[in-house]
């Protein structure tokens, strides 16, 4: 794995973690409030991660979690060149 990509998934991880949020949904999340985006597609591969993955369409995510996002992909905007 690059090296980027593993401290970029690190990044997005904590800022899960510190605002109390799944990871997964986060990143979910994050791609559904795009105005850009016309759909997602998930990788769930067990009924409890679809579940997880569902619960994403209802998450609202803060300004300072958007933020936090925005920041981690500014400092890594293509972890894995």
């Amino acid at each position: 794995m690059v090296p980027n990509a593993v401290a970029a998934t690190s990044d997005y991880v904590a800022l899960a973690r510190r605002h109390g949020l799944d990871a997964a949904q986060m990143a979910l999340a994050y791609l559904l409030s795009r105005p850009f985006l016309t759909s997602a597609i998930t990788g769930a591969t067990t009924i409890d991660q679809l579940a997880s993955n569902l619960k994403a369409a209802d998450l609202h995510l803060g300004s300072d979690v958007v933020s936090g996002i925005e920041a981690i992909h500014a400092a890594n905007p293509d972890p894995a060149p």
